[in-house]
Formats: C-alpha cells, structure tokens, sequence
C-alpha cells in the first residue's frame, strides 16, 4: 500500500513546500508578514509526509482490518466521465484540441476576472483617525473653537447604548494651526468602520478646510499611514510646484470622486517666511561665499553644532548661537553682526537683501529637492491598482501633454503605491521561481521531461478556478481584494 503510493506523495509535499519556499526572500514587508507563515506551512506539510508513510497505514491496518475492501461500484457520473476520457485519449488530434481549448478558456478566464491587487490588508483595527486641515493664517484660538465645536456635535456618538451608528468608547482631538487630530475608537470593535460616514459629514461642514476621515491600518508605519496613494510633486522653486499641485487636486477630486486628498503642506502659502538674498558682490569683497553666510545666519538665529564630544558616555553637540535675546523683532535680523575672515564686523543687511515672503506651513524636501504631497486615500471597495491607473490615465497624462510635468515639475507615486509595485513585481518573479523548482523536482521524481509539462497544464485552471472564486466573493457575500 505504502510503496505504491509514496512517489506520489513525496511528490506532492516537495511541490508545495517549493512554493512556499520563494517567500522566504521577499524582503518587502509582505515578505516579513507573511515569512512566518511560509515556514509554518512548509514545516507542516512535511511532517505530514512522515505521518502519511508511518501512522496512517499502521492505524489503517489495525483499524479496517487486513481484507481487501470490495470494490465500490462507479456512480453514474463517474461511468460517463470515464468514457468521455476514454474517447479523448483515443483520437490524438481530439486530445490536443482538448488541451489547448481547456487552456486557453483558463487563461482567457483568469485575465478577464483577475482582479487589480491590492496592498497589505487594512484589518479591523479599532482606531478611526480623523485630519481637518484649517486655512493658512488661522489662529490657535479660532482653531480650538472648530475643535470645541466637533467635540461637542459628536457627542451624541458616546452617549447612550446600541443604535447605529455604534457609541464611542473614547475620542481625543490635538489642536494646531495647521492641523486638527481626532481620534475615536468604538465600544464594539467590529463595528469600528461605521464611524467614518458620521464624522466625516460633521468635518465636511466646516467651510475652507479639507477632511481626511479613515481606519487606522495595522501595517501602517505612523499613525494615519496606511492603504494610500502619495503623489509626489517635486522640484527646486516651491511656487510652479504648488501652481501644480493645485491643478492635479482639481482634477483628483474629478477623477476620483469617492477619494480623499490630503495635500501635504497645504496649496496655499500662508505663513510668513523671511528670505536672505545674497549680495554676491559684498560678499567677494569681504572674502565670504553664500554657503558661508548661510552658517553665519543659522548661528545667529537657530545655531549651528560646532563639534561633538562624549561626556559621560554620552555625545553631546556643541552648538554655536547667539544669545537668547539678540533677536527680538523680524526687523532686527539685518542689524545682525557678522564678522568677517578679514576681522571686520559688519551687519547682515550688508551682505544679503532680507526680504518676507509668503510660505508654506511646513517645509517638505524629496531628495533634496521641495515637494508637495497629495495623499489620496481611494474608497475601500477601489483597489489601489485600479486607483493607480486611474491618477495615471486622468491626472499625470493630461499634465504631461499640457506640459505642465517633465520641466521644473516632475511627479512620481510613492507611499503604499510605490511599495505595491515593488512588491507585485517581486511575487511576480518568486512565482516563476516556484514554477521552475517544481517543474524541475517532478522531472527528477517521475524521470521524465515531459510528464511534468502535463501536469503545469494545471496552473492556468488554477489560477482561473481562484480568480473566479474571488469574483463570486466579491460579487455575492463581501468585497474581498487580490491582496
């Protein structure tokens, strides 16, 4: 009994832990997500192959007995399923046409169910993070009262029991100028998700603000990371790359209507800056270069550190600075002393043009160079992919041919869309690998070229029997993505 079946079985464990086995060096977070798992199942299957050969025909033998079991009688089914194989194998150019209509059917069938992929599954964290961005030049206290205001529209939401949507179990909110933070996590955890709609129509309300309502994710590395879209506006002048983003927002919220944006900082320059433009002539003669008064001026407002030593066992920076009150009033930065390598102390006004400008509330840089992000996070049901294509085809394609990318703009899709591509493109080459090591471990166990080339018929069955189990999840139970 054993003998007659253990080539089989052998053959069947070392194929399935061949497939798991490419895993093992996705260096992604996929990879590190789901190593552990590769190696459970592996690990697994193979001590199932040692218990298959050793404990089940010894406990078959005691419990069924040492008489052969008389021969089942074939169903009906069985009976004409054998004749239509036998009619197959008999006519040789039946057989192929056979082969190639069932392979083809299984290709075309998985390429038009297959569905875009998606990143890391979100989970059911019990975590809603809510973003309201106010306009630029908005004071602290009027940003507190918007605060005040959403707190107290949403208490509704913790009081009392039951109904729908489900109570708050907690809630806290961070104030800023530039930012309210929300947080809400729900009595039943499993009915975290319903609290989104709510809150996200109470933040809608506010005039001139952009709301970002979603789940905290898992495998989200900060808090309000996760299943997103980062495009990436960069360039060397701030005002073109704003001029632009402010353009893709538009059409963003046109081409994805069910998304939110979140623009990191935001599209208008709201904040007060204070710009040193070098006098290049002034500073040859004083024998200065702008990199040297560049330090000079970070000194003499921020610091600078000047050297590190270890005291203690520790490393402590020595900074150089000035004193505490030397600056008082932006007008007062042009009378800065700053002394020259020839000795001479001469004002700052001297050797830079100090001018205000508008700016941004934050500075952003991407490789050296400022950037503008627009966060889009796509609606649940919205595979990332297909939100991918979709900001490709409606969004960087128009800009492109309006010329507005490609010059002093360049745009590029980073965050989670960035890790998905990399990562699609990873489990595309692992699957060829585990293709080629079982082709080449069935060719070794049956010693033949050919029979295992049979067998690989099967995969595009395979793959299109799970594609289309997918698509009936997806269509008659839950939304279930290709993650």
């Amino acid at each position: 009994g054993t003998a007659e079946v253990w080539g089989a079985i052998l053959a069947s464990t070392l194929t399935t832990v061949a497939v798991f086995l490419p895993i093992l060096f996705v260096a992604q977070e996929a990879g590190q997500l789901f190593r552990d798992l590769a190696l459970a199942i592996s690990a697994a299957v193979a001590l199932s192959l040692g218990v298959s050969v050793t404990v089940v025909p010894a406990l078959a033998a005691r419990l069924l007995g040492r008489a052969p079991p008389r021969p089942p009688r074939p169903a009906r089914l069985a009976r004409a399923a054998g004749r239509a194989a036998a009619a197959l194998v008999r006519r040789p150019l039946l057989r192929l046409a056979t082969i190639a209509g069932l392979t083809a059917a299984a290709v075309a069938l998985a390429y038009g169910l297959a569905p875009p992929p998606e990143y890391l599954p979100t989970g059911n964290r019990n975590l809603v993070i809510a973003f309201l961005l106010p306009p630029p030049g908005m004071s602290l206290p009027a940003v507190e009262r918007v605060a005040a205001g959403i707190e107290r529209d949403l208490a509704p939401l913790w009081q009392g029991e039951g109904g729908r949507p489900p109570r708050v179990a907690h809630l806290f909110s961070v104030s800023s100028p530039s930012r309210i933070f929300l947080g809400l996590s729900a009595r039943d955890p499993a009915r975290v998700r319903e609290l989104i709609p709510p809150v996200r129509a109470r933040l809608r309300r506010e005039p001139g603000m952009i709301a970002v309502v979603t789940q905290a994710s898992l495998f989200g590395r900060v808090v309000g990371g996760g299943r997103s879209i980062d495009l990436a506006l960069t360039g060397e002048r701030l005002e073109p790359i704003l001029a632009v983003a402010r353009e893709a927002y538009g059409r963003l919220r046109r081409a994805l209507p069910e998304a939110q944006v979140r623009p990191r900082p935001g599209l208008t320059l709201g904040e007060p800056e204070l710009h040193l433009v070098p006098r290049r002539e002034r500073l040859a003669e004083v024998g200065m270069s702008a990199a040297d008064l560049a330090v000079a001026a970070d000194a003499l407002v921020d610091g600078v550190r000047a050297a590190t030593v270890r005291l203690g066992g520790r490393e402590v920076d020595i900074r150089l600075m000035a004193e505490p009150d030397a600056v008082r009033h932006t007008q007062e930065v042009a009378a800065l002393p700053v002394r020259t390598p020839g000795g001479q102390v001469v004002p700052l006004g001297s050797l830079a043009r100090v001018a205000f400008a508008p700016g941004p509330t934050e500075i952003h840089h991407l490789e050296g160079e400022r950037v503008v992000t627009l966060e889009v996070r796509p609606p649940r049901t919205e595979p990332l992919a297909a939100a991918m294509a979709t900001i490709e085809g409606q969004v960087l394609a128009p800009l492109r041919a309006a010329g507005r990318l490609g010059g002093a703009v360049r745009a590029r899709l980073a965050g989670t869309a960035d890790r998905l591509s990399t990562t699609f493109e990873v489990v595309k080459g692992n699957f060829a690998l585990a293709v080629a090591i079982t082709y080449l471990l069935m060719a070794a166990l049956f010693g033949s070229f050919l029979y295992p080339v049979a067998i690989l018929f099967s995969i595009p069955l395979a793959v299109a029997g799970g594609f289309l189990g997918l698509w009936l999840v997806s269509h008659l139970l839950a939304y279930q993505p290709l993650d």
